[in-house]
């Protein structure tokens, strides 16, 4: 049995696959399945070194998360004992915040301290701490609001105004101390993707696509919608050769489809269009 994830990263069923169940699960995989609603493709999420088994996730995750492990439970039952879900040290994800160097702030479950991954800082001021631990609670209260939804892994398509006006301020008033590894933050940009101000979406989608080696779960179709949204908004904005950089990104993103599917074709013709537009706007035409 597994969990389908289609292009735009929605569950669409739940299927029993006979040759992919020969593969263990690994909630760090070596490989990713996408179903692009034909087909099955298998693609490598790293390097894979001859010998090596190959492992995929049985639903899409980003990292160590205790929700994430009822899931396994409850629809695969068993319990994960991978190297990723039983190292003790292993940090607690949804704490992370940002450091002044961009870098991530961990907190240690075992000593209690913080320290920051990329510059080693492990001293910080009253002001770092009361704004990390404001963003925490903050964090908290709007996912055990009655309003947020359980489940986060499919995109809110009807929204109560309050809940995106809340959803809005919350991620404008924090972004100095929020990180684009914190898992709590990704599923809810996940959720809301639909319903953000789109200079928020931009934001902290660059940030999120900064750090896509760390969301396997975020490779190809994913992806190559957000990268074309964000080509979308920079074409508004005239910036088109910022544009370009982002739809070339999304044909990356979509590298599994054939160079003749129509959904590179129209890529390809979206990156001509703006050659030209960016031609004629620095000609002052």
């Amino acid at each position: 049995m597994g969990t389908m994830i289609e292009l735009y990263g929605k569950c669409s069923c739940l299927t029993i696959l006979i040759s992919l169940s020969n593969l263990n699960h690994e909630c760090k995989p070596n490989a990713v399945c996408i179903f692009d609603g034909q087909n099955i493709n298998l693609f490598a999420s790293r390097n894979i070194d001859i010998g090596e088994e190959i492992t995929m996730s049985y639903d899409l995750t980003t990292a160590y998360n205790d929700k994430y492990k009822k899931v396994l439970e409850c629809q695969y039952y068993f319990k994960c004992s991978c190297s990723f879900c039983t190292d003790y040290h292993y940090p607690n994800l949804c704490t992370i915040t940002k450091c002044d160097c961009d870098g991530p702030v961990i907190s240690n479950s075992d000593t209690g301290m913080i320290c920051c991954q990329k510059c080693g800082k492990i001293n910080f001021d009253k002001n770092f701490i009361t704004k990390r631990i404001n963003f925490l609670n903050c964090l908290h209260q709007l996912y055990n609001s009655k309003n947020h939804r359980p489940e986060r892994k499919v995109a809110v398509t009807i929204v109560a105004n309050k809940d995106r006006i809340l959803v809005n301020n919350f991620l404008k008033n924090h972004k100095q101390v929020i990180h684009a590894k914190n898992n709590e933050i990704f599923w809810l940009l996940m959720e809301y993707v639909d319903n953000l101000e789109e200079s928020i979406f931009v934001y902290y989608t660059e940030k999120l696509i900064s750090e896509l080696d760390f969301y396997f779960g975020l490779r190809t179709g994913d992806v190559g919608l957000m990268n074309m949204r964000l080509a979308l908004y920079y074409v508004e904005k005239k910036e088109f050769s910022v544009a370009i950089k982002y739809y070339c990104k999304a044909n990356d993103g979509f590298d599994f489809l054939s160079i003749d599917h129509s959904v590179r074709k129209r890529i390809n013709e979206y990156i001509g269009v703006c050659r030209i537009q960016n031609k004629l706007h620095k000609a002052g035409m």
